[in-house]
């Protein structure tokens, strides 16, 4: 009976008496995420602009940030941003007037990536600006000078599939999925 006693008195101390400290992700494991995507455009020199920017919750392990944009959603252009803190932004130039373009920002780490969604504008017809922005306040933000331009499209040779910058590459994680694709090739 004495054995039994210990046993119980035993565990519910186990059970009871230890509590679980609070257990929290250390800082340098916590995936950044978005907290700002803003957006402005204008005319400048008869063509259209749009100045991207973005920032993120931490820089943990993000190794190439940027913008993919385009006039639709299947003929993106990657637009490469250097990360300064947590913010990075650029300027495409070059855009037709009075069209509507679309562009999400992305950051990853050489394996995975995290992006927005995909956000929707449309330049001026003449001057003027308009902006938006999609979450967080449209406070802050990267002013840095990196700047980019969208070529323009030879009429006579039909679009191909957009393909990834060299130094990118294209990485798929879920291996079910790779095997289905390679399959497809």
């Amino acid at each position: 009976m004495e054995l039994r006693t210990i046993c119980y008195a035993f565990f519910a101390f186990l059970f009871v008496g230890c509590s679980m400290p609070d257990v929290t992700a250390p800082p340098q494991n916590v995936v950044p995420e978005f907290t700002q995507l803003r957006y402005e455009s204008g005319v400048a020199l008869g063509k259209g602009y749009a100045d991207l920017s973005a920032s993120l919750s931490s820089t943990n392990g993000v190794t190439t940030t940027g913008f993919m944009i385009g006039k639709n959603e299947v003929d993106l252009a990657f637009f490469p941003a250097e990360l300064r803190d947590c913010d990075f932004s650029v300027r495409v130039d070059n855009l037709d007037n009075d069209t509507e373009y679309c562009f999400y920002a992305k950051a990853g780490n050489g394996r995975n990536e995290i992006r927005t969604r995909l956000v929707w504008f449309k330049t001026e017809a003449g001057g003027g600006n308009s902006g938006g922005d999609n979450f967080g306040d449209n406070t802050g933000g990267n002013t840095g000078d990196n700047s980019g331009s969208n070529p323009e499209p030879d009429p006579e040779d039909p679009p191909g599939p957009v393909m990834p910058p060299e130094e990118v590459g294209i990485t798929i994680s879920d291996p079910n999925f790779r095997s289905y694709l390679m399959g497809l090739c």
